[in-house]
């Protein structure tokens, strides 16, 4: 098949299909997107994270070495994950 684009238009191939080009006098630029699905648990663990290290910055590095949270941070940091969760859901991420 040969498709003879204008400026403007786009074209849209599946990963994996073979293909080739060739500019025509003029030159050309095309730009390539991937589109990776990210899963759920993904999306969880980027929202768990951003939270933890917005509510307690550079206190991250004593809850990795099991230090327990004070009961005020935990609870913040729920409330945190929840609105963030709930975000993420309403714009299908």
């Amino acid at each position: 098949m040969t498709i003879e684009l204008q400026p403007g238009d786009s074209l849209y191939i599946p990963l994996g299909w073979v293909h080739g080009a060739v500019a025509g006098d003029e030159g050309s630029t095309h730009i390539t997107y991937q589109l990776v699905p990210v899963s759920l648990v993904d999306a969880v663990l980027d929202q768990l994270a951003a939270a933890l290290e917005e509510l307690l910055g550079d206190d991250v590095a004593a809850v990795d070495g099991g230090v327990p949270l004070e009961p005020a941070v935990a609870e913040d940091l729920a409330v945190a994950i929840a609105g963030r969760l709930k975000t993420s859901v309403r714009r299908g991420a």
